[in-house]
């Protein structure tokens, strides 16, 4: 299924970017 690792990854970058707004 590569749309769900789609999702994953789509989902880890926004949480990255989240993080490094936050510092």
């Amino acid at each position: 299924m590569p749309q769900l690792g789609q999702g994953i990854l789509k989902g880890m970058g926004i949480t990255l970017k989240h993080l490094f707004d936050n510092k």
